[in-house]
C-alpha cells in the first residue's frame, strides 16, 4: 500500500513484505579498554603481521596518549571594602524630649511597613527594628532625638511644628 498525493491509500502490486529486506543485520564493535599511555613505535616501516612481514594495506592504529589536566587552582575573592550604610539589623531608638511642652506626631516605617503611627507624648521611647531601612515622619521634629544601632541621640529637626521626614541608611 502507498499514500498518494489525494491522501489515499492505494493497494501496490508487490505486497509489504517483499519490499523489506530481512537479511541485514547490524554488527557492533567490542568495546576495547585503552591504555593510559602508549610507547612511540620503533618502527617506521609500517605495522608489522604475524610472520615478521608488514602488511602494505593496513594502516596504522592511531597512537593515543593521556592528558592530565593540571590542578585546578581557586581564587580568594578580594576583600569587600564596608560601605557607609549600617550593617542589618538597624536598630532606632526614638524619644521625645521631657523638656517638650507638647509631644510630636510620629509615624514609622520599618522596612515598607508602618509600624507606628501616633502621637507619642514627653519623655517616651520606643525602639524600632529593620532590616533594610527605616524611616520617620516627625510633625513636630525639634521635640525628637533619634539613635541608630547605639550612636549618640540627635534632634531630628531645627524648626519647631515643621514636619521632616527621615531616613536609615540616609539617602
Amino acid at each position: 500500500m502507498v499514500l498518494n498525493f489525494a491522501g489515499r491509500i492505494q493497494q501496490t502490486e508487490a505486497p509489504v513484505a517483499e519490499l523489506t529486506n530481512p537479511t541485514t543485520t547490524a554488527t557492533v564493535a567490542t568495546p576495547t579498554r585503552l591504555p593510559t599511555e602508549v610507547a612511540p613505535p620503533t618502527s617506521t616501516s609500517g605495522p608489522e603481521v604475524a610472520g615478521g612481514e608488514n602488511a602494505g594495506d593496513i594502516e596504522p592504529a592511531p597512537t593515543v596518549q593521556a592528558v592530565i589536566p593540571a590542578p585546578l587552582t581557586t581564587r580568594t575573592p578580594a576583600p569587600v571594602s564596608p560601605t557607609p550604610t549600617q550593617e542589618a539589623p538597624i536598630v532606632l531608638n526614638i524619644s521625645v524630649l521631657e523638656s517638650s511642652a507638647e509631644g510630636s506626631w510620629l509615624r514609622v516605617t520599618a522596612d515598607g511597613a508602618i509600624v507606628l503611627e501616633r502621637i507619642m507624648t514627653p519623655g517616651e521611647q520606643q525602639v524600632f527594628l529593620a532590616q533594610r531601612q527605616i524611616q520617620v515622619r516627625a510633625g513636630n521634629p525639634t521635640a525628637v532625638q533619634v539613635s541608630v544601632n547605639g550612636s549618640p541621640p540627635e534632634q531630628l529637626g531645627q524648626v519647631p511644628g515643621q514636619p521632616l521626614d527621615w531616613s536609615w541608611p540616609p539617602q
